[in-house]
């Protein structure tokens, strides 16, 4: 009993102190946690909106490379949007892990990736782009954010076509020849499971 006592405070903290976090684990499953809304931020702009919220770094920094993300809580509840979208916010982790790990044996050696989405749901669309920014990161890639450059010609011509014929049409003017771009999308509104395809040295590889 005495050795649970000094305990307890922790205990309680850690049942009962995690109940906002986002993150999947003991009180947020896999789909709960990917209904959050989460945009990548940084520490001027946290600083900004809720001062002294992040410890300040070490006036040598540290060893360790930082990222900020900034997860607000869904603005719907299970139920609230079409069953399609559920379907899919339920298995996008799944998904997400089999659609990255099919990119690394297309392209093994690729030294920066980029991710897109396509979605008819537009939240649905940048939840899915975030999610394959984090598995890849989580595989140690290199991720850049940028989104492809196009001119409006090329936009109009290939916001006409459906996305399985568009990606690779779009492959062409990527700058893909010291990148890859890992796209995943829904082609059509009623299905559940993500299409996928990776574009390198402006050659597109079907993955899904």
């Amino acid at each position: 009993m005495t050795v649970l006592i000094p305990l307890l405070p922790f205990l309680l903290l850690f049942l009962f102190g995690r109940s906002g976090d986002p993150a999947p684990g003991l009180f947020t499953s896999k789909s709960d946690a990917a209904r959050y809304e989460c945009v990548r931020t940084t520490r001027e702009a946290v600083s900004r909106e809720k001062p002294g919220a992040l410890k300040e770094r070490a006036p040598r920094g540290d060893f360790l490379e930082e990222e900020l993300f900034r997860c607000d809580a869904p603005l719907f509840a299970r139920g609230d949007r079409p069953a399609q979208g559920d379907a899919l916010l339920d298995t996008l982790s799944e998904q997400i892990n089999e659609i990255v790990a099919g990119a690394e044996v297309a392209v093994p050696n690729a030294p920066a990736w980029s991710a897109l989405a396509h979605h008819g749901d537009d939240v649905l669309a940048r939840k899915i782009r975030f999610a394959l920014e984090v598995a890849l990161r989580s595989r140690e890639k290199a991720v850049e954010s940028e989104l492809p450059h196009l001119s409006a010609a090329d936009i109009v011509a290939l916001s006409q076509k459906p996305p399985q014929e568009s990606y690779p049409l779009l492959c062409a003017k990527l700058p893909s020849r010291n990148k890859a771009w890992l796209a995943a999308f829904s082609v059509d509104a009623k299905e559940t499971v993500l299409h996928a395809g990776v574009c390198h040295d402006e050659v597109w590889t079907w993955l899904l």
